[in-house]
């Protein structure tokens, strides 16, 4: 079934928008001390209506997925400049261990609060007229460690079907 890409494209401006606007609220409230902190104390985020897949991680089943009011971060998180652009550096086999290890890491973790930061300055930057689209993310450095300990390969999948979840809000095998 064709995917309506305007709509798409409207959707993920959208919560580009929301997002961009609830972190500009709760930037103002934020600490300094916890801007610059970055994973001490993380735990795995709790889903809500975001789409979770449901796979086997280091040995565990796990929930991954982007909640809808983070799918803007995570856009902007992505190694290949968008999450559109992302998955398709997986259809071109092409992807790099980055790309898994952020995809997955965002997908258990949710956005740190220096990810929150970048993409709320980063925001201000376009609206300045300045070409600033993407935010720095580094991954969990226990996910890192798995997927290269396991290999990339292993959990190329996963990412795969976070990517559609987030992009479709359907599940990668539904398509």
């Amino acid at each position: 079934m064709p995917r309506d890409l305007d709509k798409l494209v409207a959707d993920l401006t959208a919560d580009h928008e929301a997002v961009a606007d609830g972190l500009a609220r709760a930037m103002g409230a934020v600490d300094s001390t916890i801007a610059r902190e970055e994973w001490r104390g993380a735990q795995p985020i709790k889903h809500g209506d975001a789409m979770t897949i449901t796979a086997t991680f280091d040995g565990e089943e796990r929930q991954f997925f982007v909640k809808p009011e983070h799918a803007g971060i995570f856009d902007a998180c992505c190694p290949g400049g968008s999450a559109y652009a992302t998955l398709q550096r997986f259809v071109d086999k092409s992807w790099t261990v980055d790309d898994v290890a952020v995809v997955l890491s965002f997908a258990l973790y949710g956005p740190t609060a220096k990810a929150r930061l970048s993409y709320d300055m980063a925001r201000t930057a376009r609206q300045m007229g300045l070409g600033v689209t993407s935010v720095a993310y580094a991954p969990h450095p226990d996910v890192l460690k798995i997927v290269t300990r396991d290999g990339p390969a292993n959990y190329a999948q996963i990412a795969v079907d976070v990517l559609t979840a987030v992009l479709f809000r359907e599940a990668a095998d539904a398509a």
